[in-house]
């Protein structure tokens, strides 16, 4: 090791390393020599799930395909082979629309159609869209074969599912697709879906700002369950905007109640496994450029969530439909989503901000009294009725009770001494 020395030759020299000489740097030069160049590249691949999620055992079947894979990883599965049967379907399907429709197909064609797919993606940009040099490992007439199935399956399935649309239309269906304008001609490139699953994520999380870029930074991730913010004179209610963003989470305030606005959700049997494939691929490095708010929002309806109460509240605010089954189910279901999920520690710090000052503002002990007087003798008429009687029947004994005194004072003094 190179040092530099001090000037003074005391005990109590002072010896600083410049650098490693470069006979001693092999370890490191191997780790660069042996690197997949992969691992360095800005550019979205596909990748595999983080072993944090895919090694719990009740998760398995969330990220393997049951019925039919898309790409290398799951190809060749016997429990698959069925389906490949169907991809060849409908790639005659698609080559017959794309080589004069309506004639017999020929062997032209099929050429013609199949170098245009080559030309368009080659095996080895293709390759390069995966992190696992699994793929390597599959020479290029299979792994052509392979993606030239898939790709016109895919397409298959958009069309099928765009072609329950309204018929007659003179537009195309592909073209009323995308009629969208996050998909219109000059839209931006970073707003532009990279795969199927982030167009799903893109959703979700709509055109609004991720919940922890405006927040006050570093505050705890505190939230409490329904019940308890209850209490507190925090009321959850639905959000009003007509988007299902999950950036739409707001903390608003009302001069005795608070009101958490979540977004509408509906729960049924595949909601685990879209939830829990969004969060594996926000935890990928490109996954979601650092954005983890599919993950957060798990994680925060885990905390509002703590027994079937909180679900039935959640249900009766319009906020949640529950198609799976019991409320119990729900609170399970959760649980089981936000097991090893870490989210955004400044996820909806605006909205944990607003309940800290909540619960600091003058007289709010005053108004969460107030407020829970009106939630349990308020909240239904015959509480109200039952509350009404029996003030009444108080009122009437008291007037009854000074009447009896007052007549028998004014009786008293009338009487003649």
């Amino acid at each position: 090791m190179r040092v530099l020395r001090m000037t003074t030759e005391t005990p109590g020299d002072v010896r600083i390393p410049i650098s490693e000489e470069p006979e001693n740097l092999g370890w490191l030069y191997k780790i660069i020599e042996e690197s997949d160049p992969r691992i360095l590249t800005s550019k979205p691949l596909i990748q595999k799930v983080a072993q944090t999620l895919r090694g719990i055992t009740r998760n398995e079947a969330c990220f393997d395909p049951s019925v039919v894979s898309f790409g290398p990883y799951h190809h060749g599965e016997e429990h698959l082979n069925p389906m490949e049967r169907y991809k060849e379907v409908a790639a005659l399907w698609f080559i017959k629309l794309s080589d004069n429709p309506g004639n017999a197909i020929t062997r032209e064609g099929v050429k013609q159609v199949y170098d245009e797919f080559v030309a368009k993606v080659p095996s080895v940009s293709l390759r390069e869209c995966y992190t696992d040099k699994f793929v390597d490992k599959i020479n290029d007439a299979d792994f052509m074969r392979m993606m030239f199935l898939d790709v016109r399956c895919i397409c298959c399935c958009l069309w099928l599912g765009d072609s329950r649309s309204e018929e007659g239309t003179e537009d195309s269906r592909f073209e009323e697709g995308t009629k969208d304008s996050r998909f219109e001609e000059g839209t931006e490139l970073q707003t532009e879906p990279l795969h199927l699953l982030d167009l799903l994520r893109s959703e979700l999380t709509g055109k609004g700002v991720d919940p922890s870029v405006n927040g006050t930074r570093h505050r705890n991730y505190n939230f409490r369950p329904i019940s308890e913010l209850k209490e507190e004179g925090i009321q959850v209610s639905a959000s009003n905007s007509e988007s299902l963003s999950l950036n739409n989470i707001k903390l608003k305030k009302g001069w005795i109640d608070s009101y958490l606005e979540l977004p509408r959700i509906i729960i049924d049997d595949s909601t685990k496994t879209r939830l829990l494939n969004l969060a594996a691929y926000e935890m990928c490095p490109d996954g979601s450029l650092g954005q983890l708010v599919i993950t957060s929002y798990i994680c925060l309806l885990n905390s509002l969530i703590y027994n079937a109460d909180d679900v039935k509240e959640l249900r009766s605010s319009n906020i949640m439909l529950n198609r799976l089954g019991s409320d119990e189910e729900v609170v399970n279901l959760f649980r089981e989503l936000a097991t090893n999920l870490s989210p955004d520690v400044n996820a909806y710090s605006n909205v944990t901000h607003g309940m800290e000052k909540h619960s600091q503002r003058s007289f709010n002990r005053l108004r969460m009294w107030i407020g829970q007087f009106i939630r349990i003798y308020f909240t239904s008429p015959w509480t109200a009725i039952s509350l009404t009687a029996a003030i009444s029947v108080i009122f009437l004994t008291l007037v009854q009770t000074i009447y009896s005194i007052l007549s028998y004072n004014l009786s008293k003094k009338s009487q003649p001494k």
